[in-house]
This record gives structure tokens, C-alpha cells and sequence, in this order.
């Protein structure tokens, strides 16, 4: 049987909106030349709601743009609303700046990016081509453009522009995606055009890690039939979701360097864990527990961090520090049942689990894993209703169908145990083999040899492209008796 993995707390975006003064409207209207009112119709009427030292940088870009109204100094609050995800807002801020500095490319680039992330195509679209006015030979705008133009249906154009900039740029693999995009659409849902397919690979080959490039080949192959390469492009794409596309954009990199607060220390700290950089996701984590105390997500997650190195007394430290906070916080007490299963402290791991679904009776995880020890515990009655109650929250939870079925195997009833078997084996990655295998021995059970020996043999394929060796030798003993006995029935 297995149990989930820490799970990690949702990570809440800053709130509010940020600029309720300044519009679309005062930027075109022109700089008010008292510093002290346009100081005032700069102000976020939410300014407060801010971590502190985020509040403090506000502050200091609002009093230098109305003390000295230039396109830089406004262009700069720009991006500093930018960075926290205030689009709209610093778009308004980007307009006024290309009216103090209309030879200013960066701020209708600006402008465009932030627009197009506020969902405002068309506008988005329109600066980027005032931009590209101003600098005509830009590769992020150029590419930017033709994204935009292919979501506005202007294939022909989007097509063109990817075109233009793989005349200059023939490696860069977000232009062969991008066109290879624009050239599928022309072709209808179900058609994959060769021309497409073939910038698809293209700009799989040039950039490995780019996931988008591999998801998309993925669904190409699949629509042409070809299962394997389909299911190899599958798995890169698992390896590398998550990467962003490989655009090397030096104004865009800019405004990432401005975001800074406990809240970005959270994200990197998830993320650097999701990477297997447990140590360094523990000083990103702890980082935002230090500078926010009462951010609870950061605690939450800390128990898992120090628990993945080995810092248990620091993982305990971390969930008195969260329950003290929110006593009823479900994300807590699942991870510590985890760390009390690492241990194999299986009578706390209970207690834990049993506080989570006492919290959230929808907690998925909490509900398999409070199964998996009952399970070992021989309270099968017990732990078949925490599957079945993890299923009810989470109908695609692969370890509580993987867990419900090897326990209904046991039990014999093996109709069942084969639907459930195959529900954790229908999503492609590294665990896909075993799953397959316990499928294929359940079949073998039921007296169903052909569909065992299909399922052992999907099993195996699977396993030797991960390098599972041992799993490789046993599906090819179970074989080797399978046939055998298919052999004496004949």
C-alpha cells in the first residue's frame, strides 16, 4: 500500500486592489503638478493590507512619482504594482510614462505585457505595436505579438510574425511553438498538419525542458495514432511542467527582480520542494515565517520541509507554531501524521489524521492515509470506508484507489478490486508500472489470462523505460508461469 506525500497549504495572493485613484483616465488627463494631490491620487486606498516592507516600497515609489512626475519615476511605480500581480493599475502608470517619455520603448512594452495579463487582448495587442515602432528588431515583443495575434484568431499574422522571428532567431524553440500553434489551428481540432508537427519537435529538440512544447507533441502524436511516442513526449512533459517557456526577456526578468516578501519566499519554497531542493526550500520557508509570524502557510509547509531533512524537532517546532495560529488547520495536522508515520509513531500518525478529516471531513489525503495504517493495523473495515471517503472528496486520488483495490483483492472480491486497480494505473508516469502489474495479477485471479498477460506486458514496457529492474524480473517470472499455464489448459 502507499500514503500521500506532504501536501502544502494554499499559498493566498496579497489582497485588494491596489490603485483605486489613479484610472486610465488621470493618466491621459496629465501630471498634476501639486506634489502633495497627486501624492494623494497616486495613494492605493488598500495601501495597509500590505506586508510592511512591501507597504514601505509603495510608499517611497508614490512619494518620488508625485514629487517628481517623470516617465521614469512613474514608470517605475509601474513596475513595482507589476511585480504584485496589480496589472491594470500599472498599465494606467505605463500610459502616463510614454507620455513624459514617448521615445521610451520599454513602457508601451510594459504596457502590453501588463494589459495582455490583465486579459485586454486587443489593447495589449495595440502596444506591443507601438512598441515594435520603436524598436522594430525586439525579440520578446516580436514573439509576444504574435501570441497575442493568435489568440485574437489572426492566424495569417501570428504565423507571420513567428516566421519573422525565426528568420533572425532560427533556435528559438518558442518561435517553432508558437508558429507550430498557428499552423494547427489553421488545420481544424482533429487535423495535425506535417509543417506543424514538425516545429512541434523542433522546438522540443531545441529547448528539453521547455513542458509546453512536449504537451503539445504529446496530443499531436495521440490525434495520429502514434501511442508510444505519444506516451514518451507524455513523460517528458511530467518531468518538465511547471519550467517557464525559455524566453530570455531582460524587461520582463526586471520586474520579477522587484517582487520580494514572505509571500514569494512561500512560493519559491514550495517550489524549490516540488524540485527535490528540500534544504533550500527550508530557507526560503523559514525565511517568510521570520519576516511574516502570523503567515500560516509558511509554518504549515515548514513541517514538511524540515521533515524531508531529517529535522524532525524543527518539524514539530514548526506545527506548534501553525496550530497555535489556526488550531483547526487541516494541511497541519495531515503533515504531521506523515512525519509521525516516517517515524513509525503510527498511534500519533492516527491521532493526527483523525484531527484532519475532524477539520475538513473532505481532506482526501488525511482519509487515505488514516486508511493505509488502519489497513496495517488488520481494521480492514475501517480502512476500506476511509478510502471510499477519500474517493467521495477525490474521485481521481490514485493511492486511495490503489490502496481500496489491493485491500478488495484481499478480501477476494476482485470485480471490484479490478476497476479500482485500473483507475490508478490510467495516469502515465513512473508508478504507472506497478500499478499495471498489480492490475495484471488481479486479472490472473479472475481468471481473465489474456487480460493479465496484456496488463503484465503494458507493465513491463513501462517499467523498462523508467530502469525498474527488479519490476522487470518479476512481471517476466509471472510471465514465464503464466504462459505456462496457459500451455498445460491446452
Amino acid at each position: 500500500m502507499r500514503h500521500s506525500s506532504f501536501e502544502s497549504a494554499t499559498t493566498r495572493a496579497v489582497g485588494g486592489v491596489l490603485l483605486a485613484a489613479l484610472s486610465v483616465a488621470a493618466c491621459a488627463a496629465g501630471a498634476v503638478t501639486v506634489a502633495g494631490q497627486e501624492r494623494d491620487e497616486l495613494a492605493p486606498a488598500d495601501l495597509d493590507t500590505f506586508e510592511p516592507s512591501i507597504k514601505q516600497r509603495i510608499v517611497e515609489a508614490l512619494e518620488r512619482a508625485a514629487g517628481e512626475p517623470t516617465g521614469e519615476t512613474i514608470g517605475e511605480l509601474g513596475l513595482l504594482l507589476h511585480a504584485y500581480d496589480r496589472f491594470d493599475r500599472a498599465a494606467a502608470c505605463y500610459a502616463r510614462a510614454r507620455q513624459l517619455a514617448p521615445r521610451a520603448f520599454e513602457w508601451p512594452y510594459y504596457q502590453g505585457v501588463a494589459l495582455a495579463m490583465a486579459g485586454d487582448i486587443d489593447r495589449a495587442a495595440a502596444a506591443l505595436e507601438e512598441a515594435l515602432q520603436l524598436s522594430p528588431a525586439d525579440v520578446p515583443a516580436r514573439l509576444r505579438l504574435a501570441d497575442l495575434q493568435l489568440e485574437q484568431g489572426r492566424l495569417d499574422a501570428s504565423a507571420r510574425s513567428y516566421r519573422g522571428v525565426l528568420r533572425d532567431r532560427p533556435g528559438s524553440a518558442v518561435a517553432h511553438y508558437g508558429l507550430a500553434r498557428a499552423l494547427a489551428a489553421r488545420g481544424g481540432r482533429e487535423a495535425v498538419p506535417p509543417d506543424a508537427l514538425r516545429h512541434y519537435e523542433r522546438a522540443a529538440a531545441l529547448a528539453p525542458a521547455f513542458g509546453a512544447a512536449h504537451y503539445a507533441l504529446a496530443l499531436a502524436y495521440r490525434r495520429l495514432g502514434d501511442r508510444s511516442r505519444a506516451e514518451a513526449s507524455l513523460a517528458r512533459y511530467h518531468e518538465t511542467r511547471g519550467q517557464p517557456a525559455p524566453l530570455d526577456d531582460p524587461l520582463v526578468a526586471r520586474v520579477a527582480t522587484l517582487r520580494s516578501g514572505p509571500y514569494e519566499d512561500l512560493a519559491r519554497g514550495r517550489w524549490l520542494r516540488d524540485q527535490g531542493r528540500h534544504r533550500e526550500a527550508v530557507e526560503a520557508l523559514a525565511r517568510a515565517a521570520r519576516t511574516s509570524p502570523t503567515l500560516v502557510q509558511a509554518h504549515v509547509n515548514l513541517i514538511a520541509a524540515y521533515a524531508a531533512v531529517g529535522a524532525a524537532d524543527e518539524a514539530e517546532a514548526a506545527y506548534r507554531a501553525a496550530t497555535a495560529l489556526n488550531p483547526d488547520l487541516p494541511e497541519a495536522h495531515y503533515n504531521l501524521g506523515v512525519l509521525r508515520l516516517s517515524q513509525s509513531r503510527e498511534d500519533e500518525a492516527i491521532a493526527a489524521f483523525e484531527r484532519a478529516v475532524a477539520s475538513n471531513a473532505s481532506h482526501a489525503g488525511a482519509h487515505n492515509n488514516l486508511g493505509f495504517v488502519l489497513a496495517q493495523r488488520g481494521r480492514a473495515g475501517e480502512a476500506a470506508d476511509h478510502f471510499r471517503a477519500a474517493l467521495a472528496a477525490n474521485p481521481a486520488h490514485r493511492d486511495a484507489h490503489f490502496n481500496l483495490a489491493r485491500l478488495l483483492l484481499a478480501e477476494r472480491n476482485n470485480g471490484e478490486a479490478l476497476a479500482h486497480f485500473a483507475e490508478a494505473a490510467e495516469i502515465e508516469d513512473e508508478k504507472t508500472s506497478q500499478y499495471l502489474y498489480y492490475l495484471a495479477d488481479a486479472c490472473a485471479r479472475s481468471g481473465r489470462m489474456a487480460d493479465a498477460e496484456r496488463h503484465a506486458l503494458a507493465a513491463r514496457t513501462r517499467a523498462v523505460a523508467h530502469g525498474q529492474a527488479s519490476l522487470v524480473e518479476r512481471i517476466d517470472n509471472d510471465l514465464r508461469r503464466l504462459r505456462e499455464r496457459s500451455g498445460a489448459r491446452q
